[in-house]
């Protein structure tokens, strides 16, 4: 009795799926840099470098009109840790152009936003939370710096942003 082949999802967008799950990378648009480097993942002894590279059309916000690429950004953000190492992430950011026209009379640049890092942090939203998963163990602040390999102050500032969410009642009594 012949077996019919089982067909498995290969190529290069299922790596990518699987690369960027394991780094907790969220966005859709972030790609393995595969144009620029030979090897995307570089394991440089004390870190892990991720070369990754982000493209889109981007609208003109005044005009609406598709803006023109016009060269890249290169951003290094701290990752979540890859195999007990500290991974970085380099992000080359398209940077795009509208020129003036009757539309539009200003000349607009925009860099294209990546959704795990907030606008002008370099400390991806899986390192921040993380920090807070390792809040709920009897661990000092320190600890988890270092486990995380960024600094303590950063550590507090993450605390100091969960205070949004627990706001006290002060109508009941404890």
């Amino acid at each position: 009795m012949a077996r019919n082949p089982v067909f498995v999802k290969k190529g290069p967008s299922f790596m990518n799926y699987s690369i960027k799950a394991a780094l907790g990378i969220k966005d859709p648009y972030l790609e393995l840099d595969t144009a620029h480097f030979k090897d995307t993942i570089e394991d440089q002894g004390n870190q892990v470098i991720v070369h990754l590279i982000q493209s889109y059309p981007l609208h003109c916000p005044r005009c609406g009109q598709l803006m023109l690429k016009n060269g890249f950004k290169l951003v290094k953000v701290l990752g979540p840790s890859l195999h007990y190492e500290p991974t970085i992430w380099s992000i080359c950011k398209q940077k795009y152009l509208c020129k003036p026209s009757l539309n539009c009379p200003q000349t607009i640049t925009k860099v294209a936003k990546v959704e795990d890092v907030k606008y002008r942090h370099h400390i991806s939203q899986a390192i921040k939370q993380r920090v807070m998963m390792q809040l709920t163990v009897n661990e000092s602040q320190t600890d988890i710096a270092k486990e995380l390999g960024i600094s303590d102050w950063t550590v507090r500032r993450v605390i100091f942003n969960l205070d949004q969410f627990f706001k006290p009642n002060y109508h009941w009594l404890p």
